[in-house]
């Protein structure tokens, strides 16, 4: 709790994926995947409860022989490729509605940031919970190669400006900072997000983090880089 604020955290976990078979439950460093994202958010000097929405009944024996709460599996139907995250969070939201429950807020974090520290998530949370017109804060980095330098390819096959002013000769420094979602960190107040359906409210706040707390793991190739970032 904090300044009188409950928080509920999520750890979204499904069991398939195309791209890393078992991904969640893959050891890294010695430790399933979603260990890394457990031990963190249990050292977390706010979060009130701390579950994991899954449909793997494998992920969901790791998980509590981790100490973390598993209160029902995930139907199928929001355990797919297209399942929206959107969708995993106000499942948790009717679960908890139907048993009598509910938080002012809650955070999720996805288990495939790793390197993401107690630090983060606490940082994080102060910042929303102690500014009550900020409704979400979604975590960032900023972006290695600059949008305004890209290119696109027309219909005709050449290659052409992304946009519509060209800057080629402007130096990076001059650059507007540029940012993209990170995967790491997505908070929200319970009834805002009820309503909105969505992270990007109104009010949404940005978390910026540094490069090498950001790695979101989604291919083989994310998986070695991060553990050749262990070794």
């Amino acid at each position: 709790m904090l300044d009188g604020k409950s928080i509920l955290a999520i750890i979204p976990a499904r069991g398939g994926s195309k791209g890393i078979p078992g991904k969640n439950i893959k050891k890294l460093g010695g430790r399933p995947l979603i260990d890394w994202t457990i031990k963190e958010a249990q050292k977390s000097k706010y979060i009130d409860r701390l579950m994991i929405s899954t449909d793997s009944e494998d992920i969901a024996k790791i998980g509590s022989k981790l100490g973390v709460e598993i209160p029902f599996l995930r139907p199928l139907k929001y355990a797919t490729d297209n399942s929206l995250g959107t969708d995993v969070v106000l499942h948790v939201m009717d679960w908890f509605k139907k048993n009598d429950s509910k938080y002012d807020y809650f955070i999720l974090l996805q288990p495939t940031s790793p390197f993401r520290k107690v630090k983060h998530i606490d940082d994080a949370l102060e910042i929303t919970i102690s500014n009550r017109d900020i409704d979400s804060l979604v975590s960032i980095q900023k972006v290695d190669q600059h949008p305004h330098w890209m290119k696109k390819i027309n219909q005709s096959g050449y290659l052409k400006e992304y946009k519509k002013q060209s800057i080629s000769n402007t130096n990076r420094q001059n650059l507007p900072d540029y940012y993209i979602n990170n995967g790491s960190i997505y908070i929200s107040k319970w009834d805002v997000f009820i309503n909105d359906r969505s992270f990007y409210q109104k009010n949404c706040y940005p978390y910026i983090m540094d490069k090498k707390f950001s790695l979101d793991i989604d291919t083989i190739e994310d998986w070695e880089y991060a553990e050749f970032l262990l070794k």
